[in-house]
């Protein structure tokens, strides 16, 4: 894809402009998970996003990349992330979400050359079922967590904890129906 992404940027900087669509439907998808994992509003990242893509087809003609199409797209994206919690958190002027947002995202920036798309994707969904789990009245996490973490039976899990089979898989039913609704934006972009 970078090869491909390559020669679509050097198209889009003659001017053409089904060049500079191609790479909008490429990345913009990929570059909107990796916003959300450090801000939280969607029309703050449409926005942002909106302004990175405007940018990138005004000043098409001065932009030089010495890394990849993706690489220069991700760390734009990051500068202007680390922008807004900035002047998000001088606003608040109190230690919020948005400064732990900001030191996260100045931490933890991820190796964009890899596969940007799979380890945001992955961390994000490992932190919402981490989260639901861990919202889980006591007996269902148990329950949950010897199923799907130590693989065990559900009529085993029934009779260690003196339930039905029925109850165990009914708990089991009623988890995977709540992860399912949470990552239903995550399970449409794969």
């Amino acid at each position: 894809m970078n090869q491909a992404a390559d020669i679509l940027f050097e198209e889009m900087r003659k001017g053409e402009i089904k060049a500079f669509e191609q790479l909008y439907k490429t990345f913009h998808p990929k570059l909107f998970a990796y916003a959300r994992r450090f801000i939280l509003d969607t029309e703050t990242i449409k926005d942002l996003l909106q302004e990175l893509f405007s940018d990138l087809w005004n000043k098409k003609e001065s932009l030089h990349i010495e890394t990849s199409v993706s690489a220069f797209l991700f760390k734009m994206l990051h500068n202007r992330c680390i922008d807004y919690l900035r002047s998000r958190a001088a606003k608040d002027r109190l230690p919020s979400l948005s400064a732990l947002r900001l030191s996260e995202l100045q931490h933890r920036y991820y190796d964009i050359e890899v596969d940007p798309f799979h380890a945001i994707f992955t961390a994000e969904i490992n932190r919402i079922v981490r989260k639901t789990v861990e919202d889980l009245p006591p007996q269902v996490k148990e329950i949950f967590r010897l199923s799907r973490e130590q693989g065990i039976k559900s009529s085993e899990i029934a009779a260690s904890l003196n339930l039905s089979t029925r109850t165990v898989e009914k708990y089991l039913y009623q988890t995977l129906k709540i992860l399912k609704k949470r990552l239903t934006d995550y399970r449409a972009r794969r």
